[in-house]
């Protein structure tokens, strides 16, 4: 189980709490971007395909060598890399896989943005739990004459 809050717009800029900044002081980031909080670890990131740093930067020191190595020399960026996936030419570095669950919690954040309040998730049904509107947001009816494109 896992806590996501979620905040949108140029407006709503994330918080970092003390423990996790380099000079133990709260913080507001100083742009929109993303704090995601793991058991052990603390990325920080701004806006989009921006890259994500471990906080706090002692952290990141202790840690570097176990880190994967990301470069983007010599590659497409994210959009080119997925005209370029398509075409076979690359392997696509977003994919499906990755996409997916990611597109269900943005559309989560959505869903709860627009009705406010606490939404409870089954992973297993894939359902929301507490909020039968939110649900039919979650799965709504197809169109007519759509219908046999949402059969699995």
């Amino acid at each position: 189980p896992c806590t996501v809050s979620w905040y949108d717009g140029p407006k709503n800029i994330p918080f970092l709490e003390g423990k996790y900044t380099n000079d133990g002081k709260d913080k507001l980031l100083k742009s929109a971007g993303k704090v995601l909080y793991g058991k052990d670890i603390v990325f920080v990131g701004g806006s989009h395909a921006s890259p994500l740093r471990v906080m706090p930067r002692q952290k990141y020191i202790d840690i570097r060598e176990d880190l994967p190595k990301f470069t983007t020399k010599g590659k497409s960026n994210h959009y080119a890399n997925f005209l370029l996936s398509c075409k076979g030419i690359e392997k696509t570095r977003s994919p499906f896989s990755v996409a997916g669950p990611l597109t269900q919690i943005f559309n989560l954040g959505v869903i709860s943005q627009r009705l406010g309040g606490e939404l409870l998730i089954d992973r297993q049904s894939k359902t929301i739990t507490n909020n039968t509107l939110a649900q039919s947001f979650l799965d709504p009816a197809p169109r007519k004459g759509w219908e046999e494109f949402y059969r699995l």
